[in-house]
């Protein structure tokens, strides 16, 4: 018996009633006895309830989990021993300890029917809060004496008992009391959780966790079905996708980024609602990777329906249908049919972790979706949900196996309501509170602000969250506080989890070789060529590399490695989340360092998994520049994997045994051809050609050039094979200088890798300076590929900076090139030419190009590989109806060169005519209608006409209107006259105009209006630009200079205008120069001005220094103003910082700003135009304010 000891003098026997739960109840629910009502004040009842809430929550996390899927109900009363009137004091919340233990104990040996129970009765006292902790109470002196006197007025009912308090106010009991209650056969029990008091209790019998290891925060764990009392924040995207579920008649697939929650929302959220909403809900889930091979995901889910709906007991051998629904998935279906009607109780099958099927080595993966579709389509009870992360999304639709699948998008940005709910309350569910700092700031609102604005930040908060709990209990085991001081300690929100696994390293001080092989074990490319978490067999790792194994048990500990498949003595690990691999600098370091072997490793690992299951040698390693890579990676220590060490040194003998036995059986004779064979086969040749075509994404050579050629060509590609595969592509001139090529992405050098099976891998694109420009890595299947595209290692092109020269300004905003397009998607011909190209985004789907109102494009090709016709497509695949040509038809002379070039509108058309030179140098180019008259305007002159010098440098550029006279282009001249310097770079441009009037500066009616001078460093990059020629500084009074400095990797970092003494200038006179700082990626990240003394100043009289943000797949998320000072400062338009919001497609949604001085935030939403549809204001608490 259960009683409880309130703040009067009253003791209460408790008396529960286990009731049945009914429909749409949730997991635990407790009521008070109407008759209660009668006898305490409404105020009182009201208050008791809420405390029985919490009490009744309280003893449900006190289950185990198995338990915890059932449902608990149950009705109390309270009387007292004479059933005299009571009352509660207001407020009184002591009355909940005993609550939780009266109802635990009856659902514990009535409802679960468990061994044990509570041996002799209870006197209980304390307040509860849901997750079990215990707190202290007052009048707990009287208490005592209450139950002391009652213990003596029915002494025949207590031979023994215990009263049971929480343990802060155990210094308060006094040693008489103590006394008193041991002589009357009692023991006083203090606590602190409610799990530790039924463990000691129950003893034995108690299968829940006596230990109360039910932690207030989850970390990096997903929320769990027996989580959702406490899963708060989330209700909008769990009753999205109820909705989507209920409205859909198959396969519901659940997208989102990693770390947005999607496990979490249906383990913790959608199945408790759908449990809810029915009594006979069955439910089960699993990850590929924890499926057995031998029965796979379709014999997962038959194993779970046997259990649901008794398949076995009906007649159905669930083995006959495993090898049944493989093979004629139709009959498996029919089969099951005919046992389900509109009593069979619906059940639900999760896979999470979808993605995972993409990298096993599994083939069947479109047959096995298509059976999931066919199966949640036939089988009206079944619901089948599989959530897989965004950027596999594209992929799993590619399959073509799902018939119109409907896509439930799990959103990355939380409203602030949402984080209120997950911090705040998740944090009082466990009784936890944040420090006030004395300057008006709670812990938790700043968190909720940096949460609100990082983007991904749900796993980071929960991981914070758990870390800052950590930290308090460490010095305090009872502390319920979470502190500023550990906050700043982890690095705020982002810093945390990179802490916690920086600290892991420098507490077990692992050297940069046992990292770097730590990171070898567990880090891969995936298909994406991004870098992912690895699953790592910890029994093979324990024999294979004792000195890994011992530094991932401590990542175990620290919670960083968790466990993702235990079956007997198969157990594998991985790295807990990804978010690691974008905040924590040791690994983001040793990936940058070592991209060129994840390639590798990458390359080969489709062999090496097939040899690990055959070990035969014809899966060993062919290709020698793979062998030789592999290699010396080995050598160099970076491979740790044991296996692939062997792979390696196996692959190696048997190439060295092959090249022996063809010596040994053929002699000297065929020594000596094949030495030369192979030296000739290994050596690298160069070809030349004036153009180039493309198979399977791979350039060919058109039309070769001979020496002769090469030398009055001004512009053409080099081609160098080794081993009859190529290797490189250069853009060069007549004197083999690399140049930018317009027409491929103003590059000049590519480089190209390929997999073990000659598959093409990766090019590396490079500038003519050789700086790296991007990487793209390709992933082919069949006759398609899709190209992720490097992120642009890079800063404006100095070109740029000619309207600044000309208008004497030093304005050095960047321009941002922004694209939401992130993957191509080639689909090829059976001659291997592109026949179709789709631009998709970082998730895998179509997008529009900038601008250009497209998203995709159609190719038809000539005998020689060159392009005849390119049409553009819409959304629908269907030609575009735009001011765009719909298509584009083409013709090529012999060399490949364009001579015709049409235009077709869908009510016009044009056509634009090149001439050429015996060498190939375009001479001129002209512009007709579609009858062959010239047509032209300032965009585009009727006729172009160029000069060329013997080496094919372009030395003169004019242009003509329809009447045959010079006429101005867009730029404001007529004609370029255009000076090289010994490599061939243009040193010199002279801009003029026809003027037939003015004789000032007038040559045969050609008057020069500007001379742009450039200066090249020994890289070939710009070091200075002049607007004229240096004996011009003293007579030119808007001569101007700007000097250009670089970082080794070839990012642009100081702009310096020094005037005519080489003192410094400046538009506003505030600042001297310009310091550019980037990320990893080359993307720019802040610009800030400067004195000549190298103080800060002022740019623009406004602002210091501008940051730049971006957001997970680039696009330029925000950007900030700050003044000299650091603080904050508004711009011209009198904000501080903008943040940019896009939509699926990656267009502009929303723009917020924020305003330095006001807590108020402006949201401007556009439509799919960019026109702004609607302005919203928000106060720092996010209220919607008045337009006003």
């Amino acid at each position: 018996m259960i009683y409880i000891l309130t703040n009067t003098t009253t003791v209460l026997q408790t008396n529960v009633r286990p009731q049945e739960s009914q429909f749409g109840d949730p997991s635990v629910k407790a009521q008070l006895n109407l008759t209660l009502k009668r006898k305490l004040t409404p105020q009182s009842f009201q208050d008791q309830q809420r405390y029985l809430n919490s009490s009744a929550i309280a003893a449900y996390v006190s289950l185990n989990k198995l338990d915890q899927r059932q449902r608990f109900r149950a009705g109390i009363n309270l009387t007292t021993q004479h059933d005299d009137s009571f009352n509660f004091s207001q407020g009184s919340s002591s009355s909940g300890l005993g609550y939780a233990l009266a109802l635990f104990e009856s659902w514990w040996r009535v409802v679960l029917k468990k061994p044990g129970k509570f041996a002799f009765p209870i006197f209980a006292t304390g307040e509860i809060l849901t997750s079990g902790h215990v707190l202290p109470i007052s009048h707990i002196c009287e208490k005592i004496d209450s139950v002391c006197v009652y213990v003596e007025e029915n002494q025949d009912q207590f031979t023994q008992f215990s009263i049971c308090y929480p343990i802060q106010n155990d210094n308060e009991i006094t040693q008489e009391q103590r006394k008193k209650i041991a002589d009357l056969g009692g023991s006083l029990v203090t606590e602190t959780r409610l799990q530790n008091l039924i463990g000691e209790l129950l003893g034995d019998n108690y299968d829940g966790d006596p230990l109360g290891r039910w932690a207030p925060f989850k970390g990096l764990s997903s929320f769990d079905y027996e989580d959702s009392i406490r899963f708060f924040g989330r209700s909008k995207d769990v009753n999205r996708l109820y909705e989507d579920l209920k409205q859909n008649q198959g396969l519901l697939i659940v997208s989102g980024a990693s770390g947005t929650g999607k496990s979490s929302l249906i383990k913790a959220g959608l199945i408790p609602k759908l449990e809810r909403v029915s009594n006979q809900f069955n439910w089960a889930y699993t990850t590929p990777s924890k499926v057995s091979e031998n029965i796979g995901l379709l014999g997962f889910l038959l194993e779970e329906l046997n259990k649901a709906w008794q398949l076995e007991i009906k007649g159905l051998s669930i083995a006959e249908l495993i090898l049944t629904i493989t093979n004629s998935p139709t009959k498996a279906i029919e089969k099951i049919s005919a046992l389900v009607d509109d009593n069979t109780p619906p059940c639900l099958i999760y896979f999470d972790q979808f993605e995972e099927v993409f990298s096993q080595a599994d083939e069947s993966i479109v047959i096995t979706l298509k059976a999931l579709n066919d199966l949640a389509n036939q089988l009206k009870p079944l619901d089948i949900v599989l959530a897989i992360r965004n950027e596999y999304l594209g992929r799993l639709l590619d399959n073509q196996a799902l018939s119109s699948p409907v896509i439930s998008n799990v959103a990355s940005q939380l409203e602030l309501d949402d984080w209120q709910a997950i911090i705040h309350e998740q944090s009082a569910f466990s009784g936890i509170t944040f420090e006030h700092d004395g300057e008006g700031g709670d812990l938790d609102k700043v968190i909720m602000d940096e949460a609100y604005k990082t983007p991904y930040a749900l796993p980071m908060v929960e991981f914070l969250l758990e870390q800052l709990y950590l930290k308090a209990t460490l010095e305090n085991p009872n502390a319920t506080e979470l502190q500023y001081q550990h906050y700043k300690e982890l690095g705020g929100l982002t810093g945390a989890i990179a802490y916690r696994a920086t600290q892991v390293l420098k507490d077990n001080q692992a050297s940069e070789k046992l990292t770097a092989q730590f990171f070898d074990t567990f880090v891969g490319l995936n298909g994406e060529f991004l870098p992912y978490a690895k699953h790592v067999d910890i029994n093979k790792l324990e024999a294979d590399a004792a000195q890994v194994f011992k530094l991932a048990q401590q990542f175990i500990d620290a919670n960083l490695i968790v466990s993702t498949n235990n079956n007997g003595d198969h157990t594998t690990i991985k790295l807990v989340h990804d978010s690691l691999f974008a905040n924590w600098n040791e690994l983001k370091q040793w990936v940058a360092k070592n991209n060129d072997y994840l390639e590798w490793r990458y390359s080969v690992d489709g062999q090496f998994i097939r040899w690990c299951t055959g070990q035969k040698n014809n899966y060993l390693i062919k290709d020698n520049r793979i062998l030789k890579e592999g290699w010396r990676y080995f050598k160099n220590g970076i491979i740790s994997d044991n296996r692939l060490a062997k792979y390696l040194k196996l692959s190696r003998r048997h190439k060295t045994n092959v090249r022996f036995s063809f010596s040994f059986t053929f002699l000297v004779l065929p020594i000596l051809i094949g030495s030369i064979y192979y030296w000739d086969h290994n050596r690298v040749k160069s070809y030349y050609f004036a153009n180039i075509g493309e198979k399977w994404s791979v350039p060919f050579g058109i039309y070769e050039l001979n020496e002769e050629r090469k030398e009055h060509l001004g512009k053409y590609y080099r081609l160098d094979y080794q081993g009859g595969v190529l290797k490189k592509l250069s853009y060069q001139n007549s004197l083999g200088i690399l140049i930018k090529n317009k027409e491929k992405d103003n590059a000049a050098l590519w480089e190209y890798k390929y997999t073990a099976d000659g598959k093409l891998l990766s090019v590396y694109i490079k500038t003519d300076t050789r700086k790296l420009k991007r990487i793209d890595k390709y992933l082919f299947e069949k006759n398609q590929s899709n190209v992720f595209i490097g992120k642009s290692y890079g800063y404006e092109n100095i070109f740029n900076m000619l309207d600044k020269l000309q208008n004497f300004k030093a304005d050095t905003k960047l321009k941002l090139e922004i694209s939401g397009i992130s993957q191509y998607k080639y689909f090829y011909n059976k001659e291997g030419f592109i026949s179709k190209k789709y631009y998709l985004n970082a998730f895998g789907k179509r997008v529009e190009v900038p601008e250009r109102a497209w998203f995709g494009e159609e190719y038809t090709y000539t005998e020689r590989g060159k392009v005849s016709t390119q049409s553009f497509l819409a959304i629908n695949n269907q030609p575009l109806k735009s001011s765009v040509p719909a298509v584009i038809k083409y013709e090529q002379d012999e060399k490949g060169f364009n001579i015709k070039k049409v235009n077709i509108f869908e009510s016009d058309s044009y056509i634009e005519i090149r001439k050429y030179d015996k060498w190939g140098n375009n001479t001129e180019t002209i512009q007709t209608n579609i009858l062959g008259e010239l047509i032209g305007n300032d965009d585009k002159p009727a006729r172009t006409v160029f000069e060329y010098d013997s080496l094919g440098n372009n030395i003169q550029r004019s242009t003509y209107g329809v009447k045959g006279s010079p006429i101005k282009n867009t730029n404001g001249y007529a004609r370029m006259v255009i000076k090289y310097d010994k490599n061939g770079r243009a040193s010199q441009l002279e801009q003029y105009i026809h003027d037939i009037k003015s004789k000032n500066n007038t040559i045969n009616s050609w008057k020069n209006i500007d001379t742009i001078m450039f200066f090249y460093d020994e890289s070939g990059h710009i070091k200075k630009i002049t607007n004229g020629s240096e004996h011009e500084q003293s007579i030119r009074d808007n001569y101007l200079v700007i000097k250009f400095k670089y970082d080794s990797s070839g990012n642009l970092i100081e702009q310096r205008i020094p005037g005519k003494s080489d003192l410094f200038l400046s538009e506003s006179g505030n600042h001297a120069y310009v310091k550019y700082k980037y990320n990893y990626l080359g993307f720019i990240i802040e610009q800030a001005a400067y004195t000549a003394a190298g103080k800060p100043a002022l740019f623009d009289d406004y602002y210091h220094k501008l940051e730049f943000y971006y957001d997970e797949v680039d696009l330029n998320s925000g950007r900030a103003y700050f003044g000299v000072n650091g603080e904050p400062v508004a711009n011209k338009g009198g904000v501080w910082k903008s943040s940019y919001d896009y939509d699926e497609y990656n267009r502009l949604k929303s723009i917020s700003h924020y305003y330095p001085n006001k807590k108020l935030k402006a949201l401007l939403k556009n439509d799919q135009s960019g026109n702004q549809t609607e302005a919203l204001y928000y106060d720092e608490k996010g209220k919607k304010l008045s337009k006003s």
